[in-house]
């Protein structure tokens, strides 16, 4: 029976082929609806739409020659839209029958409708000052977010704080204040730092606080930090470093996060230094899409949400991708919703640790070699640090180096988390046992640092005395984890060859322990 059934509402996102050919250069930030899909190319400086096709083509904006640094020069000008001039326009948000853009560059928030292009407020001063229209200051404004196209939050990003617009264009501080820093409490108490992202879903805020590498929400006049912190500081500097690691919410690690986007699934995190895109759901933070598995993405900036459809955008690559979510049950055509071990897939291929078997197949019936075991031991070992390098100095007579497993197997081995068959070889296409599974994920425990002192007592399973003796200790700290657990007839099956869907249940279980 699983321990945190609550966990398991974790869907994968699974990219759908394609992405927007475009001219687009560095995208930032869109906003979709009904009307319109509009992206910001703050390289460009203007703004696009998707027309029917799902092709790019200019909706506000003039690119201009470029400058000495050889990007097209940003400008001041309103007027009729395909005329007018931005500079480093970030994000877009609907507001009064038309959408407003941060012109993060000039210091202000523009207003497109009608074909025309005006100043909605900001002075282009680089300040911080409440008011209306041009009598408000900001300061490199960027992420925009709205419930409501009557009012609307502005990530004022080098002000460190979040504004409020309201239905008659004024501006007031909303949470923190010009000083940066980290700090959760009341909207006037609480710090930010570099904050660019934002999104609005049932009443709360969630914000991408950029410089302290982690995700904030502000609700019922609270602000709390979801997930993430800073590990330290760079090498010869005072900036907060972040890092990359998944896991439950309070262990896990972003770089410099650019954008949120929420649903009924979680919080959607554009996790831009790390060049991922991931995904807070239940207190648990996963990876769900990187460049191995669309080399498209680099420096994902922007996320939305819309009709199902899910937009990164990469102001990088100059790409948009699209995707929508599904879960294992959807995905894989032998893995029924309301078989006991969805969830387990569902989470297991959600976080990376396993994939299908092609043709929208996971084979949960099929045997796990010892060869995959020890692929999987690597990518758990990586959960709770991404950028931990999987490498070791040991070799098996019968492992290709180019093997697909070979770097986890000799990392593993190397620590005496997975051992040979005692003449140099490793015996790679062996199936490997529940007792053997057991095992090595016990030592890899140990490995992590991880309490391996749970013990049950086993003794009324009625084939405990059929354990081997290497595997006594696992077996117990296993079932007293939750890891492993009988069948209905009391029965362990420790020799008995491990399926992909036992392997998935207990390596979802072992990533979860806390």
């Amino acid at each position: 029976m699983m321990k945190k059934t609550f966990a398991f509402i974790l869907t994968a996102l699974l990219l759908m082929s394609g992405a927007y050919a475009a001219d687009m250069q560095s995208p930032t930030g869109m906003y979709a609806d009904q009307n319109a899909t509009l992206i910001a190319d703050a390289a460009q400086n203007v703004i696009f739409a998707l027309d029917d096709n799902g092709e790019p083509v200019l909706y506000a904006g003039k690119i201009n020659p470029a400058d000495i640094y050889g990007q097209p020069a940003g400008g001041y000008l309103g007027g009729d839209a395909l005329s007018a001039q931005f500079d480093t326009p970030w994000d877009v948000v609907a507001y009064k029958g038309g959408y407003v853009v941060s012109d993060s560059g000039n210091n202000c928030l523009r207003y497109i409708k009608d074909g025309k292009v005006t100043t909605l407020a900001g002075s282009r001063v680089a300040a911080l000052t409440d008011g209306a229209g041009k009598k408000a200051e900001f300061n490199s404004p960027r992420g925009l977010a709205a419930e409501s196209s009557e009012e609307f939050y502005v990530a004022d990003t080098l002000n460190n704080c979040i504004r409020k617009v309201d239905v008659n264009g004024n501006v007031t501080t909303f949470a923190g204040s010009s000083a940066e820093g980290h700090a959760d409490g009341s909207l006037t108490a609480a710090r930010f730092d570099g904050p660019t992202g934002l999104c609005c879903y049932k009443g709360a805020i969630y914000v991408a606080d950029t410089g302290n590498h982690c995700i904030r929400k502000i609700e019922n006049g609270q602000v709390t930090t979801l997930t993430g912190g800073f590990s330290g500081v760079y090498s010869d500097s005072s900036e907060l470093a972040g890092g990359f690691a998944d896991g439950w919410a309070e262990n896990a690690l972003f770089r410099s996060p650019m954008d949120v986007a929420a649903d009924m699934y979680g919080v959607y995190i554009a996790d831009t230094g790390n060049g991922v895109v991931r995904m807070l759901a239940d207190g648990w933070v996963s990876t769900v899409i990187s460049a191995d598995d669309v080399p498209a993405l680099s420096q994902p900036s922007g996320i939305e949400i819309f009709d199902d459809v899910f937009y990164v955008c990469d102001k990088f690559t100059g790409e948009m991708l699209y995707g929508a979510n599904t879960d294992a049950a959807r995905y894989f055509n032998d893995v029924p919703a309301d078989s006991w071990f969805m969830p387990y897939v569902d989470f297991a291929v959600g976080n990376s640790l396993f994939k299908g078997v092609g043709n929208s197949s996971f084979d949960p019936d099929g045997t796990m070699s010892r060869a995959m075991i020890a692929a999987v031991l690597g990518r758990a070992a990586q959960i709770p640090d991404r950028d931990l390098i999987l490498y070791g100095e040991t070799t098996f007579s019968d492992v290709p180096a180019e093997a697909y497993y070979a770097a986890n197997l000799a990392w593993a081995a190397d620590r005496g988390i997975i051992s040979g068959t005692g003449d140099g070889s490793f015996a790679p296409a062996e199936n490997a046992t529940r007792q053997d599974a057991v095992t090595m994920l016990y030592r890899l425990a140990r490995a992590m640092g991880r309490d391996t002192t749970s013990a049950a007592d086993i003794s009324a399973f009625a084939d405990a005395e059929s354990i081997a003796g290497y595997a006594q200790s696992a077996m117990r700290w296993a079932v007293a984890e939750g890891i492993i657990s009988g069948n209905d007839k009391k029965q362990l099956m420790p020799q008995a060859d491990i399926t992909r869907a036992q392997a998935a249940k207990i390596f979802t279980e072992f990533a979860m322990m806390k």
